[in-house]
C-alpha cells in the first residue's frame, strides 16, 4: 500500500510534533499523529509528560481524554515517525502493547525503523503478526532520522 498526499502531510505533522521533543541521551525523539475517519485527532510526542513518556503513548492517551468511552473511534490510524517500541528500558509498558491493549487502531504509518541502540524492537513484526497493518513512509525517512541526530552525531 502506497501512502497517499494526506498521509504524507499527517506524517509531516508528526514530524514537526518530534521537534518538539527535548533531546535527551538514551531516549529518541519521536512524533505522533492520530486520525479518526481521516481527520485529524490529536498528537504527542517524546516527554511531552513527565515521567519518559513516548510519543505513540501520549498521542493515544490524548484521545482517550476525548473520548473516555472510546465513542466514535473507527477508523483510527495511528502516524508515527518512528516503529512503535516493543521493549522499553525503563520497564514501563511499550507503545505496541498499548496499542494492541487500546483495541482501535485499525492502521499504522511510520517512517524509520527503530535502531538497536537501546533495545531489538520488534514492534512492527508484533502489530503486523495482530492483524493490523503497518506501512513504512520512505519518502520522508531522512526527516524522521534528523529528529535523533543527537544520539547518532
Amino acid at each position: 500500500m502506497n501512502p497517499s498526499q494526506k498521509d504524507l502531510e499527517y506524517m509531516q505533522i508528526a514530524i514537526q510534533q518530534g521537534k518538539n521533543c527535548p533531546s535527551v541521551d538514551g531516549a529518541y525523539n519521536v512524533g505522533a499523529v492520530i486520525t479518526v475517519n481521516g481527520q485529524f485527532a490529536t498528537f504527542g510526542y517524546s516527554r511531552q509528560v513527565p515521567g519518559n513518556t513516548h510519543a505513540e503513548e501520549n498521542a493515544l492517551n490524548a484521545l482517550l481524554a476525548k473520548h473516555p468511552k472510546k465513542e466514535y473511534l473507527e477508523n483510527v490510524v495511528l502516524y508515527t515517525t518512528m516503529e512503535p517500541c516493543s521493549t522499553r528500558t525503563s520497564g514501563k509498558k511499550s507503545c505496541t502493547d498499548i496499542i494492541l491493549e487500546c483495541g482501535f487502531i485499525s492502521k499504522i504509518f511510520y517512517c524509520v525503523d527503530e535502531p538497536p541502540l537501546f533495545v531489538d524492537c520488534v514492534g512492527k513484526e508484533i502489530l503486523v503478526g495482530a492483524g493490523i497493518p503497518v506501512i513504512q513512509i520512505p519518502q520522508l525517512i531522512n526527516d524522521c532520522k534528523k529528529l535523533n541526530s543527537h544520539l547518532f552525531n
